[in-house]
């Protein structure tokens, strides 16, 4: 955001990218596109009003605990766990959603192969 702001480029000459991490479901992938204009506003950018493109990271979730501390005793084999199709389903109807109303203006997947699709 503040790179932006002082570069004196305008907002429509800078594409933005940004990820959410996993099928997190509808709600907190809402909150995940939030929180990614938040970030971009408090450091300096109030044009910044969408984002370009928005992925999800990887077609599973992360434990709860482990978003936190990759360190804890449960995180040490196996911080990933597969993503329900419920999740996948939410996490894409809130992307669709956050395009619609104009928060992003693209939106996509990283880290997916052929069998999470």
């Amino acid at each position: 955001g503040e790179a932006l702001r002082t570069s004196g480029i305008p907002r429509e000459e800078v594409f933005i990218t940004t990820k959410c991490p996993g099928a997190i479901g509808y709600e907190a992938t809402i909150e995940c596109a939030d929180d990614n204009l938040q970030m971009l506003r408090q450091f300096g950018s109030k044009g910044v009003q969408y984002i370009d493109l928005l992925l999800v990271h990887f077609p599973s979730t992360i434990k709860p605990a482990c978003r936190f501390n990759r360190e804890a005793p449960e995180c040490k084999d196996t911080p990933i766990l597969p993503a329900g199709k419920q999740a996948l389903q939410d996490t894409w109807r809130a992307m669709e959603e956050l395009k619609t109303i104009g928060v992003v203006k693209a939106i996509g997947l990283s880290d997916y192969n052929i069998t999470n699709l």
